[in-house]
């Protein structure tokens, strides 16, 4: 996967770079196959794995109609917002007399108004009495498990990236990261293992920290600090 400081959002505006939209694919595929199956299981959908398929490859076709003209307002939102919705749009969208995610929300909002203040029971849908409004987030703000999936799937791609740039230099800096701030092993028996004292062992581990950090705000528009 290449590296620059320029994003890989920006990147993938441009439909003719393959490299970037490969890298993106590569990245995000595993994200939303997890999490719509993640969504509809137990929900007595019917659906099967091709029918996942079938969802990710939609969003992946909005992605590519849509991102040429994108511009990240983080104002407004992070990437990974976005694209949460464009997700749970794109799942509600293939349930039949199911509404999108923005819809589902405005008519929750007017719900709750009408019931304050006491507070109704959700209704339950037809079909199979599935309800899918809880997909739709409320406000649309993505929930723990969006969240946590989409930032390991920017580490996922982050990590190789550093380990070939640091280990290529100074194979402990690496190490004492990987045994001590991946693997969460005492500092004093890495150092044993390093050769090295364990203050070393800190400020490499806390330097390829920091390196991943700004790797993913750089090029994935991800803060590995937010919650």
């Amino acid at each position: 996967m290449s590296v620059t400081n320029e994003t890989l959002l920006e990147r993938v505006r441009n439909t003719a770079d393959h490299a970037a939209w490969g890298e993106f694919f590569a990245i995000y595929e595993p994200l939303l196959l997890n999490y719509v199956r993640g969504r509809v299981r137990d929900r007595s959908l019917g659906w099967n794995d091709h029918d996942v398929q079938d969802v990710v490859q939609e969003i992946f076709i909005k992605l590519y109609r849509t991102l040429p003209d994108f511009h990240l307002d983080h104002g407004r939102g992070r990437f990974r917002t976005w694209l949460y919705r464009i997700t749970v749009n794109a799942i509600l969208d293939r349930v039949p007399g199911r509404k999108s995610a923005d819809k589902v929300a405005a008519d929750n909002l007017a719900s709750d108004n009408a019931a304050a203040p006491q507070r109704r029971r959700p209704k339950v849908h037809d079909e199979g009495q599935v309800d899918l409004r809880n997909l739709a987030g409320g406000a649309g703000e993505p929930d723990l498990d969006w969240a946590n999936g989409y930032r390991q799937a920017v580490l996922d791609a982050v990590l190789p990236q550093i380990q070939a740039e640091v280990a290529a230099t100074n194979p402990n800096k690496w190490e004492s990261f990987a045994r001590h701030g991946l693997q969460n092993r005492p500092a004093a028996e890495v150092a044993a293992e390093l050769g090295i004292n364990a203050n070393l062992v800190y400020q490499n581990t806390a330097r390829v920290l920091e390196l991943v950090r700004r790797r993913c705000l750089e090029c994935y528009d991800e803060e590995l600090s937010e919650a």
